[in-house]
């Protein structure tokens, strides 16, 4: 369910990144609805250097998969907080690496094989932190026996 609701929050938060670029650099941006390819972020008329505006996108997307952390002090011990954090920490195994590989090597970026490596790395990051995130610490009653 978490990581459900972080999907496309985490996105805008990537297509952002590229707007802010975009528009620093005197360009006009906007970021369209979910498609079936996703979210986009379309950028006209700007000055700003590609690689940097790709590279924000990701930056982005990591900031927002890990803004979660900053209430965690707060939140820790509601149980629906573990989950969405166990999420949000998924998908950012795959935005930060996503902000090198799509300044540097967009087509790889870009194509099916890079989903599918991105899609992998979300839900490695995501079990990942499940089983470290997710265990119950042991009963101190156990060691009376």
């Amino acid at each position: 369910m978490g990581f459900a609701i972080t999907v496309l929050p985490i996105g805008y938060f990537h297509e952002i990144g590229h707007k802010v670029i975009c528009e620093t650099y005197g360009g006009t941006a906007k970021v369209g609805p979910p498609t079936n390819t996703g979210i986009d972020a379309i950028c006209l008329n700007s000055k700003s250097d590609v690689r940097l505006m790709r590279f924000f996108g990701g930056f982005f997307g990591t900031i927002g998969a890990l803004s979660p952390l900053v209430v965690y002090t707060r939140f820790k011990t509601k149980p629906f907080y573990k989950g969405f954090l166990i999420a949000c920490l998924g998908q950012a195994v795959a935005e930060f690496p996503k902000s090198f590989l799509e300044a540097f090597y967009y087509d790889f970026y870009a194509s099916e094989t890079g989903g599918i490596l991105f899609l992998a790395l979300t839900l490695v990051g995501w079990v990942g932190f499940f089983l470290i995130l997710g265990r119950k610490k042991a009963l101190s009653s156990t060691s009376d026996i």
